[in-house]
């Protein structure tokens, strides 16, 4: 039964790394014996991205949404 002292303490970091190199990352991340875990995005901040993005519409009545469909 392993005990706490046998039991190797881990830290979690978080690292940008560029889309481009990601596949590079990951695969040096494995051969080091280690896991890549992406952080997945929460529905806020996807949200908080389209608005930054532009892809939002705004509409001053009910009306006016149904007409743009």
């Amino acid at each position: 039964m392993p005990t706490a002292a046998m039991t190797p303490a881990y830290e979690f970091f978080s690292v940008a790394v560029p889309r481009m190199e990601a596949k590079k990352f990951k695969t040096i991340v494995k051969v080091l014996g280690f896991e890549c875990v992406p952080q997945k995005k929460s529905g806020m901040d996807k949200a908080i991205e389209d608005i930054q993005a532009g892809r939002i519409k705004t509409m001053a009545s009910i009306d006016e949404f149904v007409d743009s469909l």
